[in-house]
């Protein structure tokens, strides 16, 4: 559908609930933090209309890999200990979608639900306890066609930084004013070798962040991000190549 709305003044952020639809979250804001003027004549339009065929939302000269596809890997998840073993306890650790939260941040990569996030059907991303960089995740892409790339990183960031209060069950939980945040360490394995970008997610603008360009030949590409941080949480979504002509 093609759906029109008129106003008065410029809204701050659109909110959109799919309901009985595969969509996570059900419920999706969208901010409005820039008005760009269209070029040409546009003719006001409110109401809704049916399309006849979906509008292209892929380019060809990208590959995308986000961290619901299958060329992403999280890596196997931490064996449960002794004692709920005997007990005969189960968790569900990273195999449901929780919120983000800044203290308690679970040791292994949880998978977490956002607006801000990328996805197609589900806007998620998986985070867990910064660390000294022994836990990663990977994305790998098939290149078809060899040549140089342009690498980025995607930024699930709202509008509004994230501000935690003092105190909380965890006695080295983050104080007034602390981003959660930081740095965040990215591999890019090309044909000339291995580069390590790291990434001030603190600072970064949300959206697609560039890695820097790189040549692949026609084989597998891959990305990995490590938990080292000087932050106390790394999060992880989707990566993106992009062909240079």
């Amino acid at each position: 559908k093609r759906i029109g709305i008129l106003l008065d003044f410029q809204p701050r952020a659109m909110m959109i609930n799919t309901l009985f639809s595969k969509n996570i979250p059900g419920q999706i804001t969208i901010p409005v933090d820039e008005i760009i003027k269209s070029k040409g004549t546009v003719v006001p339009f409110e109401g809704e209309e049916n399309l006849a065929t979906l509008p292209v939302l892929t380019d060809p000269a990208e590959i995308i890999v986000d961290n619901e596809d299958p060329g992403f890997n999280a890596g196997a998840r931490s064996a449960a200990s002794p004692l709920r073993k005997i007990l005969g306890i189960h968790g569900s650790e990273g195999l449901t979608y929780e919120s983000v939260r800044v203290w308690g941040v679970p040791e292994y990569w949880q998978p977490v639900i956002q607006s801000s996030y990328y996805g197609k059907y589900i806007l998620s991303s998986v985070y867990t306890r910064s660390g000294t960089g022994d836990k990663s995740v990977r994305w790998t892409a098939a290149i078809s066609k060899p040549g140089y790339y342009d690498v980025y990183c995607y930024i699930g960031k709202t509008i509004d930084r994230m501000m935690v209060r003092r105190g909380g069950s965890d006695p080295e939980g983050p104080r007034q004013g602390d981003n959660p945040y930081k740095d965040m360490h990215y591999k890019i394995y090309h044909d000339q070798g291995v580069d390590e970008i790291t990434v001030d997610y603190e600072n970064a603008d949300g959206g697609w962040s560039n890695l820097g360009r790189f040549y692949f030949s026609s084989d597998s590409a891959k990305v990995e991000m490590t938990n080292k941080s000087q932050g106390r949480v790394v999060i992880a979504d989707a990566v993106k190549w992009v062909r240079q002509e």
